[in-house]
C-alpha cells in the first residue's frame, strides 16, 4: 500500500466510528446526531469517490478485484 492508501484507510476508520456514533445517537433520541450522519456521508464521498489526492478507495478496490480475477 502506498502512503495515500494508508491515509485513506485511516480516514475510513474515522468515518466508521463517526457513523456508528451517529446511528447510536439518533437511536437514543438525540436528534443533534444527524449532524454526524451528514459528516459521515461527506467522509464517504471523500474516501470512495474523490480522487483529488491520488487513488480513491473505489479505484483501489476496483483495481484489486480486477487483479484478483485475472490471477485466477
Amino acid at each position: 500500500m502506498t502512503g495515500i492508501q494508508i491515509y485513506n484507510t485511516c480516514w475510513l476508520s474515522v468515518w466508521l466510528l463517526c457513523l456508528c456514533g451517529a446511528i447510536w445517537g439518533v437511536i437514543a433520541g438525540n436528534w443533534a446526531h444527524w449532524l454526524f450522519v451528514a459528516a459521515s456521508l461527506y467522509f464517504a464521498y471523500l474516501l470512495f469517490i474523490d480522487d483529488e489526492d491520488g487513488e480513491s478507495l473505489k479505484q483501489l478496490l476496483t483495481r484489486k478485484i480486477k487483479a484478483y480475477k485475472e490471477a485466477k
